[in-house]
């Protein structure tokens, strides 16, 4: 017979697994390696902040050099921001601006909102960060002010850091667009001739403390991301296996600097791990990649890990500790490997429930269209 629906068999199963685990959709033109360096970049913070917990009782120094993952952070986003510009559409500063806040706000709000409520209703509960009326304000806005507790420019949720160079950088990239007239390479050398005049100025006079945080040498690694995005010329296509080897070798020395490097002063953190990084993305991004699900997944939720884990591995350190009272190398492996694994699950679920409802919510708001004047 014909015309008889199907059992439905196990479509119910299948439904909650595409849920829990939706296929992988690309952007137009992305760069898959540019994706597995974010989850790379990711990670290694995550064993950077796992590692703190261990430090203190179980006699294995931190791994410090793990804290560069945000270095390799800032120099792909350098380079994402030229990639991203320069395809043929000329955005006006207000139109990149808006797109940009829209992809990093929603999910650090949501965040913010969450600890502030937290240290609202149950002050001793956190003891990793504190705040105050024009902290919590400030940390909304993207705004550098001193955190309570730390004693020093920290947001409310403390990895946000990061995230007052990117809303900067974004600042100024809009800025680049309005006085250059959308034209790229004027908007390049604009943005590229500001960025190193406010380091030299915050090298050679006093500044207000606001404009001191931004004009850190930190700030170089954008610079960095942007010269590789200029002379980035597209990823090499499959046939051209020899070609790829010189690509290979700058992207794996980079990543042995990176590692291997000695320790040098904070003050020097530009050249000790964003030169690496810009070698590493360089590198990377010439290479057409074997497709990975894994790290291209790890490059989508990669934001969520980056933001959420921190209270995850601390809770989780208190935890093993009152628990535990074993302090070898087998333990301090296990440690790492649970607080990772565990640490991934919340990322990936903070990734799927809510930075993609967010994500789709602001695309959708940014497409409306508005209404014509009367």
């Amino acid at each position: 017979m014909t015309g008889l629906a199907k059992p439905a068999g196990n479509s119910g199963a299948t439904g909650l697994a595409s849920r829990l685990f939706p296929p992988l959709a690309g952007a137009p033109g992305e760069i898959a390696t540019i994706q597995y360096l974010r989850g790379f970049a990711a990670v290694l913070v995550l064993l950077y902040h796992l590692s703190q917990q261990w430090a203190p009782v179980g006699g294995i120094p931190a791994l410090e050099v793990m804290r560069s993952g945000v270095d390799v952070f800032f120099v792909i986003s350098g380079f994402v921001m030229v990639w991203s510009t320069d395809k043929g559409s000329r955005l006006s500063a207000g139109t990149f601006m808006a797109r940009r806040i829209a992809r990093v706000a929603p999910l650090y709000w949501v965040i913010t909102s969450a600890v502030v409520l937290v240290l609202l209703l149950a002050p001793g509960a956190i003891g990793w960060t504190g705040t105050n009326i024009w902290h919590i304000i400030a940390s909304y806005l993207f705004l550098p002010a001193v955190n309570p507790l730390i004693g020093a420019i920290y947001p409310v949720v403390p990895l946000g850091w990061t995230l007052l160079f990117e809303m900067f950088f974004y600042a100024m990239f809009a800025l680049a667009i309005l006085l250059g007239g959308r034209v790229p390479r004027r908007v390049m050398a604009i943005l590229i001739t500001s960025m190193l005049a406010l380091v030299a100025l915050g090298k050679a006079v006093a500044l207000p403390v606001a404009l001191a945080f931004y004009a850190r040498p930190i700030l170089l690694e954008f610079v960095f991301g942007v010269i590789v995005g200029l002379v980035f010329k597209g990823p090499i296509l499959p046939g051209g296996a020899r070609s790829h080897l010189p690509y290979y070798v700058i992207a794996f020395a980079g990543l042995f600097l990176l590692l291997f490097l000695p320790d040098m002063p904070n003050s020097w953190r530009a050249l000790r791990f964003g030169i690496p990084s810009a070698l590493m993305v360089y590198g990377f991004v010439h290479i057409q990649a074997a497709p990975s699900a894994l790290w291209h997944r790890m490059g989508d939720m990669s934001y969520s890990l980056y933001l959420i884990h921190y209270p995850i591995v601390v809770a989780f350190g208190a935890a093993w500790h009152g628990a535990f009272s074993q302090y070898g190398l087998p333990a301090y492996a296990l440690f790492m490997a649970a607080g990772t694994a565990i640490s991934l699950i919340f990322g990936y679920l903070c990734w799927l429930l809510v930075e993609l409802p967010l994500i789709d919510s602001a695309r959708r708001r940014l497409r409306r269209p508005t209404a014509a004047p009367a």
